[in-house]
């Protein structure tokens, strides 16, 4: 109360006390009954913040929708009455951020955690921002989903690239090693014997060295049914062999 109101309670007091002519005496009446009419109306106070008898809850996002990251900002109910550069506080408090109370008290009755009171207004803009949030998530985690599906993608092309070049390349090695030759065209394969490497013609079984400078063969030998190599036999050609047969 203003010190008007106090004047008029002291008045009031003294007309509701006409027996009473010590002003010491009316000064203490009007004390206490000034105190019990202030605490009711603290409460009444208290009670019309809480919204039609809802409690007034808190949040860490501020009126702009942001969250903020101080330690002390929680979410719960406020607790009135809060002390407040030494005056209890029966409301949320105005500040640049939003309306404020405090949730947790210390011994003095000052703020110990506090938060952003969500009056009715309010309640929906904080809803909103926090479907908005949980949306902006879930798009984040679909297009990450997205760029692993394509990652993987590019990798299985990328494989099938490796897998094609790999065929192309034991195609190649492979008709590397089948030597033609000459005029003959007699399509022959790498052998080993005896720790060197020769040219087995496996429909004649004759056994030829590796071309030289020039591009010639030489023949060696033909592969007996053994296994073994004769260095003395002929040459088997069979289109000689059979001419000299139809002589």
């Amino acid at each position: 109360m203003t010190k008007h109101a106090w004047r008029e309670h002291i008045n009031k007091t003294r007309m509701e006390n006409p027996n009473i002519n010590n002003f010491g005496e009316i000064i203490k009446l009007a004390k206490k009954t000034y105190k019990k009419q202030e605490n009711n109306s603290n409460k009444k106070t208290a009670k019309n913040l809480q919204l039609g008898g809802k409690k007034i809850m808190t949040t860490k996002r501020d009126k702009d929708g942001n969250i903020d990251n101080n330690k002390k900002v929680v979410e719960g109910e406020c607790d009135f009455p809060f002390k407040h550069y030494g005056k209890d506080k029966y409301e949320c408090v105005d500040s640049k951020k939003g309306k404020w109370c405090a949730v947790t008290k210390d011994k003095d009755g000052k703020k110990d955690t506090w938060g952003y009171c969500i009056l009715d207004d309010e309640e929906e803009v904080v809803v909103k921002q926090k479907n908005k949030s949980s949306s902006k998530q879930e798009e984040e985690q679909e297009e990450v989903i997205e760029k692993k599906d394509k990652s993987s993608s590019k990798q299985e092309e990328q494989e099938e690239v490796v897998e094609q070049e790999e065929e192309q390349k034991d195609k190649s090695s492979s008709k590397q090693e089948e030597v033609e030759l000459e005029e003959d065209e007699i399509i022959t394969y790498p052998i080993e014997y005896d720790g060197k490497n020769y040219l087995l013609h496996k429909e004649t079984r004759n056994i030829y060295s590796y071309p030289n400078e020039e591009g010639e063969f030489e023949y060696v030998g033909r592969v007996m049914p053994n296994g073994n190599i004769d260095f003395d036999a002929e040459e088997y050609k069979p289109e000689m062999t059979d001419l000299e047969e139809e002589d």
